[in-house]
């Protein structure tokens, strides 16, 4: 079995669900990288190229503020690189975005709208991670129990 060697960013403010959903991952031969706010994830973009990014729609800004654009803002910084600055491989990596929400604002319909792949709603077993990541980078995850 050969390990996939993809690498993932998460952009999550919840500290502890994104260090679980990144250990999931790593049992599936998925490297994750963190970020817990735009900014943080901006700056991953510039070092190094992702096979796929997973975003939250909602999360604190660098100053702890409840971002309601944050998610949406980071999906078109990708989707957009001549308008944000942003290497060329966002315009074409696979962008699943989740939310908690359950709002009046349709956060999953925007998202799609603004260029994500998959969207999920919170809380929901990490394999679907895992089961939208074999399928949009075209590569099949090992069983766990083959690790």
């Amino acid at each position: 079995m050969g390990a996939l060697s993809r690498s993932v960013l998460i952009l999550e403010d919840d500290l502890d669900l994104a260090q679980q959903w990144a250990d999931y991952l790593a049992a599936f031969g998925y490297r994750c990288d963190l970020a817990f706010n735009r900014r943080e994830a901006e700056l991953l973009c510039e070092e190094r190229a992702y096979d796929a990014v997973i975003v939250d729609m909602f999360f604190r800004d660098e100053n702890g503020r409840l971002s309601g654009d944050g998610g949406l803002t980071f999906i078109t910084h990708l989707r957009l690189p001549s308008l944000a600055g942003t290497p060329r491989w966002g315009e074409r990596v696979p962008i699943i975005t989740v939310t908690g929400s359950d709002g009046i604002v349709d956060a999953l319909g925007h998202a799609r709208n603004a260029g994500a792949d998959r969207t999920f709603r919170k809380p929901f077993n990490p394999a679907v991670l895992v089961d939208a990541l074999s399928t949009l980078v075209g590569a099949k995850a090992p069983n766990p129990g083959d690790l």
